[in-house]
């Protein structure tokens, strides 16, 4: 466990060194996903927080976990948040299922998980 004085969620990744928190699951940067990098995750967290209101409140291995307080609620800003997560992280697919699964299951949802294989 590691406790971050952070104002929000995505500043956590950028006051910790990409080489602090162990980058595992190929999360960023790895074989599988070559072109993540550690600062792509930042930025993205910090579009969410402020489009959304989702705060990164926990990490494990290759797992984001969001806690999201105003989630899309009508359908164009749905579809434009299932989108975005499918494209940040399309092991999506393997977790949740097709572009479909996601808008369901959790496009819209308190909470968003996302894994990389």
């Amino acid at each position: 466990m590691l406790l971050v004085p952070a104002a929000a969620g995505h500043e956590v990744l950028a006051l910790v060194p990409a080489e602090i928190i162990a980058i595992i699951n190929n999360w960023s940067g790895g074989p599988s996903h070559p072109d993540l990098e550690y600062l792509d995750h930042i930025l993205v967290l910090q579009h969410w927080e402020r489009r959304w209101d989702a705060q990164l409140y926990g990490r494990v291995g290759g797992t984001l976990e969001l806690a999201v307080e105003r989630p899309p609620r009508d359908p164009f800003s749905g579809a434009v948040c299932t989108i975005e997560q499918s494209s940040y992280c399309y092991d999506l697919a393997q977790t949740l299922g097709d572009v479909y699964d996601v808008a369901r299951r959790q496009a819209s949802a308190a909470r968003s998980t996302f894994w990389w294989d």
